[in-house]
């Protein structure tokens, strides 16, 4: 090759070059950061679209603040939000497009009913399912966490304050779900009768029923001096004016769950005295920085507190971007590395994962005062 040739050989290497440099270094060509995609299957529309609302703008905040904070590295998380409408079918149809199409490995689901329909889905797929659903039954795969308040210890909480009330007769009165129909006669009524309770009424009502007063009825004739409702709390209303219209609320104790923590329609009267079973983060300030930023960004994006439904969503994610930045999407060593999280230092306060898979996180009891959710005295 003349020295001619090899000067032309050697430019055209340089140019080839040149342009590969140019093209990496121009924004639009640069190749994008690794995702790691995590589904959420919530009732975005529908009854219960207000808490899909609070819990989408949750985990898209905890999606900011992973990325933000670069805490997977020049890898993103993105959530992939699909629509339950609160129905076992929607979620089932939504959990295997996840899956099967966008090829998720990590699924956060909402609601009890809703997780029972998916389980088998997530469990023969591999996939980890952190379900948001009180039931403690829940959770037979070993893919399956909670990282949310469940029965057993609302019912220990609840149980704890009962021991120490004077009163002797206590009845209940509960909507029939799978969980309340686990909850009252195999968590309920034998903690109370093991305490030397008298249990002189156990009534229940189908969450369709538009009348409850034959149900109030049989309870105002036992004579309790505390009644125990357990429901959701869109059926609040209709019992605590179904209480009043039977002259109860001025004679009886009112004792109820989380369902008095959530947005209840009545007059603040009907409420007053009420004592219910809470997360420690609905009553009390939690003094964390992690909480702080919480609660600043919601009121600085959507002027208002979240509860404690979308914190504890929010916690989740940052315990799955934990460990998701020391094992991958490896479902088998993050399902290990789940059971190893202790005193975790959530916006809601200390979260231990327990080798049940459920999370045990700080309860506590409250009451209505003029109006205002306060801690109990006792």
């Amino acid at each position: 090759m003349s020295k001619r040739s090899k000067i032309k050989a050697l430019f055209s290497v340089l140019m080839v070059l040149t342009v590969a440099l140019s093209a990496i270094a121009l924004p639009g060509c640069q190749k994008k950061p690794e995702e790691i995609k995590i589904g959420a299957v919530l009732p975005l529309t529908g009854k219960m679209a207000s808490f899909g609302e609070w819990e989408q703008r949750a985990l898209l905040l905890a999606e900011e603040r992973i990325n933000e904070q670069k805490m997977l590295g020049k890898t993103k998380i993105k959530f992939i939000l699909e629509d339950s409408k609160a129905d076992p079918k929607e979620a089932v149809a939504a959990v295997n497009k996840l899956i099967n199409v966008d090829k998720v490995k990590i699924l956060f689901v909402l609601k009890s009913t809703l997780v029972e329909a998916v389980e088998p889905i997530t469990d023969e797929a591999k996939v980890l399912l952190f379900a948001f659903a009180m039931d403690p039954e829940l959770g037979r795969s070993p893919y399956t966490f909670r990282i949310y308040p469940n029965m057993r210890q609302q019912n220990s909480v609840m149980v704890d304050y009962l021991q120490r009330n004077d009163a002797e007769r206590t009845a209940v009165l509960y909507v029939q779900t799978p969980a309340t129909e686990f909850l009252v006669p195999e968590l309920l009524v034998p903690g109370l009768n093991e305490m030397g309770k008298s249990v002189v009424a156990v009534e229940s009502f189908a969450g369709d029923d538009k009348d409850i007063r034959t149900q109030v009825t049989k309870i105002k004739a036992s004579d309790p001096e505390i009644v125990i409702t357990q429901a959701h709390h869109v059926f609040l209303p209709n019992i605590l004016t179904a209480f009043k219209e039977m002259g109860l609320l001025d004679k009886v104790t009112i004792v109820g769950g989380l369902e008095y923590t959530f947005p209840i329609k009545v007059s603040p009267e009907l409420l007053d005295g009420i004592h219910f079973v809470s997360p420690t983060y609905a009553l009390e300030q939690i003094d964390s920085a992690r909480a702080t930023w919480f609660e600043k960004k919601c009121l600085e994006k959507y002027g208002e507190y979240p509860g404690y439904d979308p914190a504890f969503f929010f916690d989740a994610a940052m315990i799955v971007a934990g460990g998701v930045k020391r094992h991958g999407t490896d479902v088998e060593k993050l399902s290990d590395y789940f059971l190893t999280v202790r005193d975790y230092e959530g916006v809601t306060g200390p979260i231990t994962i327990e080798e049940n898979h459920n999370a045990q996180v700080e309860m506590m009891m409250g009451v209505f005062r003029n109006g205002e959710r306060v801690p109990a005295e006792n």
